[in-house]
């Protein structure tokens, strides 16, 4: 009996040993993973930085391209071949002078065709005269005849001939004064040709193109061609900028305007919005296109975007500044003194843990909701922001004032110089 008890009991204790290995390794198992896991746990860190007080402006950006304020085409009212150009691009020229000729060969022969011409007009009519003088003779001798013999002599067929005759000759004059005026009209005219041979300068400055060589044709029969651009004085330049119309209600007249171009990359322009149009820059470009050959078209009309053109006038007084450049520019259109500021990364930051406090002050799972990453021209009047209190990240609303895309005032007061604003978090 015994025996059959200590079989019994040893196989129990065979049975139950298996299980008491495999729990020990569970045991192990977990002891090592616990282990390696506060080994190698991983602790956010949190990059902060404290609201500041300083100035803000908000700005609006645009592009542009310089332009001298004052420019003059000059272009040829005659047709001929170019003879001489006395001048190229940068030149400084003076008003009056010279600088280009048309040959003037033929107008000149024009000139001496005329001339011989008109003196032939005049011959003919001092011969109209003599003959209106013959005929005046013969009408009144056969009046006077007429007269006396109280009808009889001569007939009335010769007395209405001879006036006729008379008044065919006064005609005849009237005539030939009327050709003389066309000959002496077209005689100035081709003297005026002559002199616009000669293309001067209309005005003191520098010039800007050159569009002929000597020995083209300059054909000025349809329109007149464009040969020089000048620009009057280049030490006043104006800056035209497309600003998108979801700009152009914050922009006005006598603001601030800093802008730099590729050439000096390192060195700002300042000046101030002289003009804001109040019609599109398609319309603007449509109206000078239907004008005027050089006017071109707005990129807003190709693309539908709607942009405004602001106007700005810049001394140029040590001319760096050259027409054509292309200009980066800034419109500082509100500006806040002492304004308490914190980094735009702020509004943009969430936590990348999945614990977020709750209304109650504990943590929940879940995380902060998801908000979607605007621009800041697109930021509202309030925002959300994390800060770090005692260590712990927590969401806070915030009223929102300026922005200029680098840092945004706020004008709430459950912030100060002393908060932690979170800006980035990172895993250590």
């Amino acid at each position: 009996m015994n025996e059959i008890y200590n079989n019994i009991k040893r196989q129990k204790r065979n049975k139950l040993k298996p299980i008491i290995i495999f729990a020990i390794i569970i045991i192990l198992i977990a002891i090592i993973i616990f282990i390696w896991l506060q080994l190698n746990k991983k602790e956010d860190i949190y990059i902060t930085q404290n609201p500041i007080i300083q100035d803000i402006s908000q700005d609006v950006s645009a592009t542009g391209t310089l332009s001298p304020t004052d420019t003059v085409e000059v272009g040829s009212q005659i047709s001929g071949t170019l003879l001489e150009v006395l001048v190229d691009v940068n030149d400084e020229v003076k008003k009056g002078q010279t600088i280009a000729i048309i040959d003037p060969e033929k107008l000149n022969q024009s000139v001496d065709n005329f001339i011989a011409q008109l003196q032939s007009a005049k011959a003919e009519l001092y011969s109209a005269e003599v003959q209106l003088e013959n005929k005046q003779w013969n009408y009144e001798n056969y009046l006077n005849l007429y007269n006396k013999t109280n009808g009889k002599s001569p007939s009335q067929m010769q007395l209405k001939t001879s006036e006729l005759e008379y008044k065919s000759a006064k005609a005849e004059i009237e005539i030939k004064k009327a050709a003389i005026k066309q000959l002496e009209t077209s005689l100035n005219s081709a003297k005026i040709d002559v002199k616009n041979s000669i293309i001067t300068s209309p005005t003191n400055g520098v010039i800007l193109s050159r569009s002929i060589e000597p020995g083209q044709t300059v054909a000025a029969n349809f329109s007149t061609p464009t040969l020089f651009t000048i620009a009057k004085d280049l030490s006043k330049m104006k800056l035209i900028s497309n600003v998108l119309e979801a700009d152009i209600g914050k922009v006005k007249v006598g603001q601030d305007v800093i802008f730099s171009v590729d050439s000096y990359p390192n060195e700002e322009f300042s000046a101030k919005v002289a003009k804001v149009n109040y019609a599109d820059s398609s319309s603007t470009s449509s109206n000078s296109s239907s004008s005027s050959s050089s006017g071109s078209s707005s990129s807003s009309s190709a693309t539908n975007i709607v942009s405004y053109e602001v106007t700005t006038y810049i001394n140029n007084d040590k001319l760096l500044l050259r027409p054509g450049m292309s200009a980066t520019a800034t419109i500082k259109t509100e500006t806040q003194k002492n304004a308490l500021i914190i980094p735009y990364q702020a509004l943009l930051f969430k936590p990348t843990n999945n614990v977020s406090k709750n209304n109650s002050g504990g943590f929940a799972m879940g995380g902060p909701p998801k908000r979607e990453k605007k621009s800041y021209s697109e930021i509202g009047s309030t925002g959300k922001i994390w800060i770090l209190q005692d260590g712990i990240p927590k969401e806070i609303k915030v009223e929102i004032g300026i922005s200029n895309g680098r840092n945004v005032q706020i004008l709430s007061n459950n912030i100060n110089t002393n908060t932690q604003v979170i800006l980035q978090v990172q895993t250590k």
